[in-house]
């Protein structure tokens, strides 16, 4: 099925539904790459007629702007992948899961004291093959409740309510079906010494 979300009930979710990772962390590096970029423009400009050391250290900040550009281009390259056929975590390398290898699956919401809140996707195995296979263990996770065992960190939202994790459920919601056991808001425990 293909079409556009929406808020509204007539609303058809694509087949799979997208989801772009690190919106926040792309748009801080191209600020930071831009910043760097125009001050090494700057001092170079200044310094033409300066020491060696001041033409060094702008062309260290232009280079340093072209990594952090650069690095932006990287960053968008990172999706996740909800469907009919299950959860894909990087579209590039077609790492499914299937929904046959998912028991339950769900949302886990921790507000942090700094930084904004956090989202994964959390999932249960249903096979027992699912926990041994290799490309997986990277998601391996132990202080999530039983049964779930792996985790997917999902686009971070901006506000204590995100359109992207909305979209995040509400694919979770159709494709998952009874698997799906929602979303779970936590807080972090602040320790004081």
């Amino acid at each position: 099925m293909s079409g556009q979300y929406s808020d509204s009930p007539q609303g058809v979710l694509p087949d799979p539904v997208v989801l772009r990772m690190a919106t926040a962390t792309q748009v801080a590096m191209a600020a930071t790459g831009l910043l760097l970029f125009f001050s090494g423009i700057a001092i170079v400009s200044v310094t033409a007629e300066g020491t060696v050391a001041d033409l060094l250290i702008g062309g260290m900040f232009l280079l340093l702007g072209l990594l952090f550009l650069g690095g932006t281009v990287a960053v968008r390259s990172r999706f996740i992948a909800i469907g009919s056929e299950g959860i894909n975590w990087h579209v590039r390398n077609d790492r499914w899961i299937g929904w046959n290898e998912i028991s339950a699956v769900g949302i886990t919401w921790v507000t942090a004291p700094r930084g904004g809140p956090f989202v994964w996707i959390r999932i249960a195995g249903s096979v027992p093959g699912l926990p041994q296979r290799p490309d997986l263990d990277r998601l391996r996770i132990r202080d999530e409740p039983p049964p779930y065992t792996h985790r997917i960190q999902a686009p971070r939202p901006f506000l204590l309510s995100s359109p992207t994790t909305d979209l995040t459920a509400a694919a979770l919601q159709r494709y998952a079906g009874p698997r799906y056991t929602g979303v779970e808001r936590r807080f972090p425990i602040r320790r004081h010494s």
